[in-house]
């Protein structure tokens, strides 16, 4: 095998391994529906981000040793003391091996999708086209205003990707804002 598509076999196997992992938000949203620290979290206001810390750290160290219980053990150590953070860690286990959390990594996409949507609704304007407006498009023109089309166009170039119209920067930019939100903002 060249080492190029040695390389390229490896880069497809970490992207599996990224993409079978939970996300921050996703672990935050998953103890927090649990409470897993009975921190009571649910019944007071404001208190959605109790556990984005924690989930910060359990993958980040999930990324860094590959080893989910690994992490969560080191994350919680660093919280309590042995005992405690021994008990607490089946729990949270549980917690992120639970059918709720393989239906948060199934749905996913969904969910990046729609918040693509949300992003870059420019990307979809095709779907509504007139007749008209599809024969335009056609002949390799938007059928779009000047000042809509400059709108779109600067909104992506203040974020840094692709002022092309089908670009995958979009896609990926979506991605990663999904990555970064709070579980409050993407996951409903």
């Amino acid at each position: 095998m060249s080492k190029t598509k040695l390389r390229e076999f490896e880069a497809r196997q970490q992207q599996a391994i990224t993409d079978s992992a939970l996300l921050p938000c996703e672990i935050s949203y998953l103890l927090y529906q649990a409470d897993v620290l009975n921190t009571g979290c649910q019944q007071n206001p404001e208190m959605e981000n109790e556990y984005d810390q924690l989930a910060q750290w359990i993958h980040d160290g999930v990324a860094a040793a590959g080893s989910e219980q690994a992490a969560v053990r080191s994350a919680l150590t660093d919280l309590f003391d042995a005992d405690i953070a021994a008990d607490k860690t089946n729990t949270v286990l549980a917690v992120l091996q639970s059918n709720a959390a393989t239906e948060l990594k199934s749905s996913r996409q969904q969910r990046i999708d729609a918040l693509h949507l949300k992003l870059f609704p420019e990307c979809y304007d095709h779907l509504y086209d007139s007749i008209e407006d599809a024969r335009i498009r056609r002949r390799g023109q938007d059928p779009m205003s000047p000042a809509y089309q400059a709108a779109w166009q600067q909104k992506r170039r203040e974020r840094g990707i692709s002022e092309e119209m089908m670009s995958p920067e979009t896609e990926a930019y979506a991605a990663k804002t999904y990555a970064a939100a709070n579980w409050v903002q993407v996951i409903k």
